[in-house]
């Protein structure tokens, strides 16, 4: 079941004073209804691995280990005859996403 608070920017009056020449001070960020959605901030790891090769100057991503390997075996056979000159790198990083409480 969705929690909804008073709107944080037009404290539940729908509209804004300050913007009444704008769509009548329609509040956009509840649109008009005096309530939102309560949600929480919530810190999304992303993992993905990096392929280089310095010979070529390029890099590329992928998501899974298999998917950068296979890449990495491909670009060595059409390339260097099979010499392993290309490199694989785990990564990672993170991103925030607002998710219902």
């Amino acid at each position: 079941m969705a929690v909804y608070i008073d709107c944080t920017r037009c404290a539940g009056d729908k509209k804004l004073f300050q913007f009444s020449n704008v769509k009548g001070g329609v509040c956009f960020k509840c649109k008009g209804t005096g309530k939102q959605r309560k949600t929480k901030r919530v810190r999304v790891q992303d993992n993905w691995f990096l392929i280089e090769n310095s010979t070529l100057n390029h890099s590329s991503t992928k998501s899974t280990l298999k998917e950068a390997t296979d890449t990495a075996q491909e670009l060595d056979a059409m390339l260097f005859d099979g010499e392993e000159k290309t490199t694989i790198t785990p990564r990672s990083g993170y991103h925030y996403e607002h998710v219902p409480v």
